[in-house]
C-alpha cells in the first residue's frame, strides 16, 4: 500500500495517483487530493467505482478480473459493462452501457520520462450499446513495473478526433502493494483440502528445489516462468499441465522490485508444481538479464 504513480498529459498537466487500501483483486486510489476511485488490479479494465466532487460513477464488469492475461501477442477478447451515475448536486441519475474490443499487439521498448521499459501495447476500441465507435485507448504495459507507462487515447466527438496521452514521470513503492491477491481465479492459494503443500525455503537452492522433479518438469519450468513473469500481474498465475495431465507447473510472480542501479528489473515468484499427488512450491526471485528472466 502507499505506491505512487505520478504522469504529465499531453497538455503538461500532471497528477499523482496513490494506493490508499488493497482489497483481493480491488485496489483503492486516490488521484490528486480529491478524485477516488476503485479498480482492478488489471489496468485493462474500467474503475469499479469512481468519484469527483460532482458526481458518483457505479460500473458493473461483466468479465474476470483476470481479463486478457497472460497477454500474448494476437490475443483479442470483447468485454462489456454497465455504468450508473449519480449527481450528487442535483440528484439526477443515468445509466450507460459499453462493449470493448481489446488486443494485445507486439512487444515495444518505450523511453519515457521515467525510464526506459520492454512493455506490452494492449489496445482497446470502446463502442456503445448501439456499436458506434467512441474510442480508442492503447496502454503500453511494462511488465517489471507491474504498470502501464505510457497511455494514449484518441476519442471520435463532433469536433473530429480527439486525442490525448499520460506519460509516467516517476514512482514509488509504498508498503503491501504488491501482496498477491487471495480472491483472483488464478491467484496461487493453500488449498482448504487435498495434498499438502510443502515450502521450500528461500535460503535452498533453485536447482536442489529441481533435483526431485521429472526431466518432463524441469523442461517446462523455465518457459512456465518466462510468460509469468513477463506478462502476469502480481498474484496471476501461469499453469501448465505435463506428463499428459500427471502434473502440474503453476508459476505466480508476487512483487517487483524498484529498478536496480544496474538497470536490471527483479520480481519475487513462487512455483507450484503437483507431481504423483503431492505438491512442492519454491518462492523466490528472478531478474531480467540480457532479455530473460534468470533465478537469483
Amino acid at each position: 500500500m502507499g505506491d505512487k504513480f505520478t504522469f504529465v498529459t499531453s497538455e503538461g498537466q500532471t497528477s499523482t495517483e496513490r494506493v490508499v487500501a488493497v482489497n483481493g483483486d480491488v485496489i483503492s486510489w486516490l488521484r490528486g487530493k480529491s478524485v477516488n476511485y476503485t479498480a482492478y488490479r488489471n489496468f485493462i479494465l474500467p474503475e469499479l467505482t469512481y468519484q469527483t466532487s460532482t458526481t458518483t460513477y457505479n460500473r458493473g464488469i461483466e468479465t474476470t478480473p483476470g481479463f486478457m492475461f497472460p497477454l500474448t501477442q494476437g490475443k483479442v477478447e470483447w468485454f462489456s459493462i454497465t455504468e450508473k451515475f449519480t449527481n450528487s448536486k442535483t440528484g439526477a441519475t443515468g445509466t450507460n452501457r459499453r462493449n470493448y474490443k481489446c488486443q494485445v499487439k507486439a512487444p515495444a521498448r518505450l523511453k519515457v520520462r521515467a525510464g526506459v521499459f520492454d512493455t506490452i501495447p494492449v489496445s482497446c476500441d470502446r463502442y456503445s450499446s448501439s456499436n458506434f465507435f467512441y474510442s480508442a485507448t492503447t496502454w503500453y504495459y511494462a511488465p517489471q513495473l507491474g504498470h502501464y507507462v505510457f497511455y494514449e487515447r484518441a476519442v471520435n466527438t463532433k469536433a473530429g478526433v480527439q486525442k490525448s496521452t499520460r506519460e509516467l514521470m516517476s514512482f514509488a513503492r509504498g508498503t503491501e502493494a504488491s501482496k498477491p491477491s487471495a480472491t483472483s481465479k488464478n491467484a496461487a492459494t493453500k488449498p482448504a483440502s487435498g495434498p499438502e503443500t510443502r515450502p521450500m525455503p528461500r535460503r535452498q537452492s533453485y536447482q536442489k528445489f529441481t533435483a526431485g522433479l521429472s526431466q518432463d518438469v524441469r523442461n517446462s519450468l523455465d518457459p512456465v516462468m518466462q510468460t509469468a513473469l513477463q506478462t502476469q500481474l502480481n498474484g496471476q498465475s501461469v499453469e501448465l499441465p505435463v506428463q499428459g495431465g500427471k502434473a502440474t507447473v503453476a508459476v505466480t510472480p508476487t512483487s517487483v522490485y524498484p529498478k536496480r542501479a544496474d538497470g536490471v528489473w527483479c520480481r519475487d515468484f513462487t512455483t507450484v508444481v503437483t507431481q504423483a499427488g503431492a505438491k512442492t512450491s519454491y518462492s523466490g526471485m528472478a531478474c531480467k538479464v540480457r532479455d530473460k528472466w534468470r533465478v537469483q
